[in-house]
């Protein structure tokens, strides 16, 4: 089963269903269908629904919504703490899923 790692204080948003997706540096290829998200205490199961690929320069606030940041630079910031020399050219991986 597929894990993707999340930092523990974003499950509080996945469980209120304000976090219906996360993104990761690079482009990765993940299976479609059940998964985990887990962190360093939690998990929880979900199924992974969707993948997409995207410059960072062309992340919507429509993206950062679903990620669980009321706007694209909140979640911009966000994904800078994780991977400091992402820049705007760089691709990253939207994986929206669905708690099961």
């Amino acid at each position: 089963m597929t894990e993707i790692r999340l930092a523990e204080e974003y499950f509080p948003l996945v469980v209120s269903g304000r976090k219906r997706s996360t993104a990761r540096r690079g482009k990765r290829h993940y299976e479609l269908g059940e998964a985990v998200l887990r962190g360093k205490v939690s998990a929880i199961p979900v199924t992974i629904t969707d993948l997409r690929h995207r410059r960072v320069s062309n992340l919507s606030d429509e993206d950062a919504r679903r990620d669980g940041f009321a706007t694209v630079r909140e979640m911009r910031d966000a994904l800078r703490t994780f991977y400091p020399e992402l820049s705007s050219s760089d691709i990253v991986t939207i994986v929206d899923f669905e708690v099961r």
